[in-house]
């Protein structure tokens, strides 16, 4: 093969691994890598690698994983740390944290040792570098000025999440991650948070726009993702039974909202774009890196071929192979992040009812793994929403079990949840959107409260057969029931009565109607 010139924009893991990846397979080709920040420029706290991440990583590169892992902790523990009390999520983790700067630091030497011209403090752009490269590397980040000077080629889409989030971390020691909400006069404060380090853990909090101006806090700086001074000081005080007497630590710690992004291409001409350039998915999964990293592997796959055949079929080979993962982890994503957006909504669920909703939020993990890994958690969450001792549950034919329990309210009595198609129902509403608090979501709740105003009747949401419409009905039905207080049935396949039945334990939905 041809020796080759690349040039890697952005000092992030992408790009790291990526010109790393591509020294190691090709030690004859020059790869320099830019980075327009200095080292010590590096924000944020901890990141996480799933143990499928490490796997992948260890597979291609084993250096690299030991490098990593020398710098990480390990933990499995996960809970729930709510007002009506708390629940552990047994084998929550299976992976590892590691510091932010500790895991580009690592990379960084890994990246130097295997041939790549690492320069920091270094300012270039993809369009002067790819006059002077066979390939050009474009992990510049969520806001790549390499995709928006050239915006048309690429097709970039950005949605922003209606939520807001500040990443900070503490000295305060935690064994594992902690979801734990705070209640306070101005509204909901949520965090997720977890050890990355001895004596170090990072926490990401949420809430929203309205939450943040009863606080008092300066919504132009909000808007604009300016920091506040007071925020750090206002969060550590609200936050201290998990904090122990500690206080946050900011670093460019501002109330973001999440941009999430997709692009209609990847590559343009000798110019591809890897990780949060080209696709992001909201951090509630903890997926960043893992995709920017695993993307890596994918163009260095990808890049074996150049030579063979021209380098455009050898990237578009890279996003054919990738983009289905990366799609499969948006739509997850995507599900997870509107679900903590209104996560303060369920807070009048148990904790064990509030985890099987958790566990079951973005339609990954199934019923019968949730099973497996968290029983006691299922069985406890069951027993509270049929109002039975946990152990008169069956310990098989649980979601027969489910099925088959009767409801009572004061104007409806049924045998079992699995109503039929000449059931006595107030309106039959097609669901057509992902997502529940969008415009067609709105129109959904006000018909049914108009339904509500006048008829006791239950309403039924349909639409598509397939998985994903019935996610999406579910997700719409759970707004239905909280802000209306109806009595909600779905169709639903037979072959999804997991998810149907998640969705009763989560309070989603009160019936089934089987589509056939």
């Amino acid at each position: 093969m041809a020796r080759r010139h690349v040039s890697v924009l952005g000092g992030g893991p992408g790009g790291l691994f990526a010109a790393r990846l591509l020294a190691l397979r090709h030690p004859d080709w020059t790869i320099k890598l830019f980075e327009r920040l200095q080292p010590t420029d590096t924000f944020g706290f901890g990141v996480g690698l799933s143990a499928a991440a490490l796997s992948s990583i260890r597979a291609v590169d084993p250096q690299s994983c030991e490098q990593i892992l020398a710098h990480a902790i390990e933990f499995s523990s996960g809970k729930f740390d709510l007002p009506s009390g708390s629940v552990e999520i047994p084998g929550f983790h299976s992976g590892i944290a590691v510091g932010r700067t500790a895991l580009l630091a690592a990379l960084v030497q890994t990246a130097r040792d295997a041939g790549v011209e690492v320069n920091f403090g270094s300012s270039h752009t993809a369009q002067a570098l790819s006059a002077e490269s066979d390939l050009v590397v474009a992990a510049d980040g969520v806001s790549s000025s390499t995709r928006e000077r050239y915006n048309e080629a690429f097709g970039p889409e950005i949605t922003l999440g209606r939520g807001r989030y500040i990443w900070c971390g503490s000295e305060a020691p935690l064994d594992g991650t902690v979801f734990m909400p705070v209640h306070t006069p101005a509204g909901t404060f949520t965090t997720h948070a977890y050890p990355y380090a001895p004596g170090r853990s990072t926490f990401v909090i949420e809430t929203d726009e309205q939450t943040l101006q009863n606080a008092g806090f300066d919504t132009r700086d909000i808007r604009s993702g300016r920091p506040d001074d007071g925020t750090l000081t206002f969060l550590s005080e609200q936050f201290q039974p998990l904090l122990q007497g500690h206080k946050f630590i900011g670093n460019k710690s501002w109330w973001f909202q999440f941009r999430n992004l997709s692009c209609r291409r990847w590559s343009h001409e000798n110019i591809v774009l890897l990780g949060d350039a080209a696709a992001t998915a909201d951090p509630s999964l903890g997926s960043g890196t893992k995709l920017a990293m695993e993307s890596a592997i994918a163009l260095a796959d990808a890049l074996e071929t150049w030579g063979e055949r021209p380098l455009a079929e050898a990237l578009d080979a890279f996003e054919q192979t990738r983009r289905p993962a990366i799609g499969r982890f948006q739509g997850w994503a995507g599900r997870s992040q509107l679900w903590w957006d209104s996560f303060p909504q369920r807070l009048h669920l148990g904790p064990a009812r509030i985890a099987v909703a958790y566990l079951s939020r973005t339609g990954a993990v199934p019923l019968e793994s949730a099973l497996t890994t968290s029983e006691a958690i299922m069985r406890t969450a069951a027993a509270e929403w049929a109002g039975v001792d946990a152990a008169d549950i069956p310990t098989d034919n649980f979601v027969d079990w489910v099925l088959g329990r009767p409801l009572h309210t004061d104007r409806l009595h049924t045998e079992t949840r699995i109503v039929d198609a000449t059931a006595d129902v107030s309106q039959r509403l097609v669901v057509t959107s992902a997502d529940p608090w969008d415009s067609a979501g709105d129109a959904v709740v006000e018909r049914v409260r108009e339904c509500v105003r006048s008829d006791g009747r239950p309403v039924l949401l349909t639409g598509g057969a397939d998985r994903d419409s019935l996610l999406d009905r579910l997700a719409v039905a759970e707004r239905v029931r909280l802000e209306t207080g109806a009595t909600v049935a779905v169709t639903a396949a037979p072959d999804f009565s997991s998810d149907v039945v998640a969705g009763l334990l989560a309070g989603r939905i009160d019936l089934v109607h089987t589509q056939s």
